[in-house]
C-alpha cells in the first residue's frame, strides 16, 4: 500500500476479493480502515509538500492516541537499511567499472604494442632488404668496372706489341689493379653480409623482447580477469547476502 500511486494500482494489488484469497491480509486492512493517505504527483510542489505536512501531523494525533505508535520506526529503518545496501551496491558497481575501465586500457595498450611489433618487424625486413640489394649492386657495378679496366689493359697491350715487357709490365699492374678491386668488392660484400646479420640479430632481439612485453601485457591483463572475476564472484555473494536479509526483514 506503502508504493501504490494510484486507484487504479490499489485495484490491482488489493481486488475485492482479495480478503478472501488471502485471509491473512485482514487484521492489516482492518487495522488500517480510514487510514490512507495519498499524494497527488499532478499538483505543484507547494501542494505535495502541504499534503506531506497533513500527513505528518496525522501520524502525530494517531500516535499520541496510542500507548504503542501506530507508525513504527522500523519502516524507517528499513528505509535507512535499503539506502545503505544501495550505496554498497554502487560502490561495489564503481569498483567493478573501474577494474572493467583498466582491463580495457590494458587490452588497447596490448593492441598498440602489437601494432608497434608489427610496424617494427616490416620495417626491420625492408630494410634488410634495401641494404642487400644495394650491397649486390654494388659489388656487381664493382665487378663490371674492374672487368672493364682489365678489357682495356688487355686492347692496349695488344696495340703495344713492340713494347711487349712494358704492356706485360702494365697488364700484370692493371691484373693486380684488378684483383685488388674484386677483393675489396669481395670485401665489401662481406662487410655488407656482416651488416646485414648484425641487423637481422638486432631485430630479432628487438622482436623478442616486444614478444615478452606482449606476454608481460597478456599476464598482467589475465591477473586483471582473475581479479575480476573474484570482484564479480564476492558482490554476487553479497547481492546473495543482501537479499537473504531483506527476505530474512521482511
Amino acid at each position: 500500500m506503502t508504493f501504490t500511486k494510484n486507484e487504479d494500482e490499489l485495484e490491482k494489488n488489493f481486488p475485492d476479493d482479495i480478503k478472501v484469497k488471502h485471509p491473512e491480509v485482514q487484521p492489516v486492512f482492518r487495522f488500517c480502515k480510514d487510514k490512507e493517505l495519498y499524494i497527488d504527483n499532478k499538483v505543484s510542489q507547494t501542494e505535495k509538500e502541504e499534503m506531506i505536512k497533513d500527513m505528518l501531523i496525522f501520524f502525530d494525533i494517531e500516535n499520541v492516541k496510542k500507548i504503542i505508535p501506530c507508525f513504527s520506526s522500523r519502516f524507517k529503518q528499513k528505509a535507512e537499511a535499503d539506502e545503505a545496501a544501495e550505496a554498497i551496491r554502487c560502490n561495489e558497481a564503481a569498483k567493478a567499472a573501474e577494474v572493467a575501465r583498466i582491463v580495457e586500457v590494458n587490452r588497447a595498450a596490448k593492441a598498440a604494442a602489437d601494432q608497434r611489433l608489427a610496424e617494427a618487424v616490416k620495417q626491420a625486413r625492408e630494410a634488410e632488404t634495401a641494404k642487400f640489394i644495394k650491397a649486390a649492386a654494388d659489388a656487381k657495378a664493382a665487378v663490371e668496372i674492374a672487368e672493364t679496366h682489365r678489357v682495356a689493359e688487355v686492347a692496349k697491350a695488344a696495340a703495344a706489341a713492340a713494347a711487349a715487357t712494358i704492356a706485360e709490365e702494365a697488364r700484370a699492374a692493371e691484373a693486380a689493379r684488378a684483383a685488388t678491386a674484386i677483393q675489396d668488392a669481395a670485401d665489401a660484400v662481406k662487410i655488407a653480409e656482416d651488416a646485414r646479420a648484425a641487423e637481422a640479430e638486432r631485430a630479432d632481439k628487438a622482436i623478442q623482447d616486444a614478444a615478452k612485453a606482449a606476454e608481460d601485457a597478456r599476464a598482467a591483463e589475465a591477473a586483471l580477469q582473475e581479479r575480476l572475476r573474484q570482484t564479480e564472484a564476492a558482490y554476487a555473494a553479497y547481492q546473495k547476502k543482501i537479499e537473504e536479509k531483506s527476505c530474512s526483514i521482511m
